[in-house]
């Protein structure tokens, strides 16, 4: 519970480090991954995904992924074991767990952190070249006096952060290497506690400790594509797949299977759903802007909004019309968000 609190305040270190006493001294991260701790993995994930470390949040994902890999490899032998002993009940047992495997909630709560990984990642190079626009633009009004002072003190600031980073690593490796020697001196005495001191890794170096390669991908919706595909597949009826799909599918293009995915979640939670409600004004805004060229897609299409609208006669009344129901404080938090969040979206300038 300790660990779990947390990673959810945020202070990853911190929960490393408590994760590590209860672990085999030398090589601690490596023998939760061994250990399969699922519960660990998906809620370092999540705090390293909230905190924008989209590399190391791609890391522990990724390891939950490769264990549900893991799983349904290692019934390949069981296939010929069951045939030839002839416990058929066994194996029509296994066949059924099989098939839900990729249920589980630890997959879903996985995949779905390392799809928004992927859009996040998909995302970046439009927004940093629209700052680094408005950087440069910025730039550009001073003069050049002031532009060179400007530069020279955005290198002093960068390098002072890079000292400040590299203390603080420096710091954080020491405590744990602290923390680690007083639990070493504390539990091991005697000649199995030498013996016990003696033992060293034998696992060679992750190439890849903080995912640096994970998002250094070329495609990220296609990486995003492989885990939604899973998703719909194994877990249809949860809502965190669908509106997974709808968001990689919108940002591909993929209009009809986009529609798909929101109807999908519509009906899973309702219209009155806060992440429904994004997900289909988003559908409809890209819709508008950017209508399929195919004529059969586009009819399809034309054909759902109705449905998803409802009484509205275009996403801005459906927008303005969600949020006059749920303006009143009776209404929750979540759903007040969500209804500004798009009302904001259709109209920039009412922010």
């Amino acid at each position: 519970m300790a660990v779990k609190a947390l990673f959810a305040a945020g202070q990853v270190e911190a929960a490393e480090q408590t994760a590590m006493l209860f672990t085999r001294d030398g090589d601690q991260l490596n023998n939760l991954y061994d250990m399969q701790h699922m519960w660990y993995e998906v809620r370092c994930g999540d705090a390293h995904l909230a905190a924008g470390h989209l590399g190391k949040a791609l890391k522990k994902y990724t390891a939950v992924a490769k264990h549900f890999s893991d799983f349904a490899e290692d019934q390949f032998d069981f296939h010929s074991y069951c045939v030839r002993k002839l416990t058929l009940r066994a194996y029509i047992g296994l066949l059924r767990m099989e098939d839900r495997l990729h249920n589980h909630p630890f997959y879903i709560r996985a995949a779905v952190g390392a799809v928004r990984c992927y859009l996040a990642l998909h995302d970046a190079p439009a927004a940093a070249a629209a700052a680094s626009a408005a950087d440069e633009a910025t730039l550009a009004a001073l003069s050049p006096e002031e532009r060179k002072k400007e530069k020279l003190r955005r290198k002093k600031e960068e390098k002072q952060r890079q000292r400040e980073a590299e203390a603080a690593a420096a710091a954080a490796a020491a405590a744990v290497e602290a923390e680690a020697a007083k639990h070493r001196n504390s539990s091991g005495g005697g000649a199995e506690g030498k013996q016990q001191k003696k033992k060293t890794s034998t696992r060679p170096p992750d190439p890849d400790p903080d995912g640096v390669k994970l998002a250094a991908t070329d495609n990220p919706l296609q990486e995003a594509t492989k885990f939604v595909v899973m998703l719909t597949q194994a877990a249809p009826g949860h809502l965190e797949s669908q509106l997974a799909a709808a968001e990689v599918y919108g940002r591909k293009g993929r209009r009809l299977l986009e529609a798909a995915a929101v109807k999908r979640a519509q009906n899973i939670a309702g219209p009155d759903h806060p992440d429904v409600h994004r997900a289909i004004v988003h559908f409809a805004q890209r819709v508008s802007s950017d209508p399929p060229s195919n004529p059969v897609v586009q009819q399809l299409v034309q054909g759902l909004l109705p449905t998803l609208l409802g009484d509205a006669a275009d996403v801005q009344a459906y927008a303005q019309a969600y949020s006059k129901q749920h303006s009143s404080s009776s209404s929750s938090l979540a759903h007040q968000a969500a209804a500004a969040e798009m009302l904001a979206l259709l109209d920039p300038a009412a922010k």
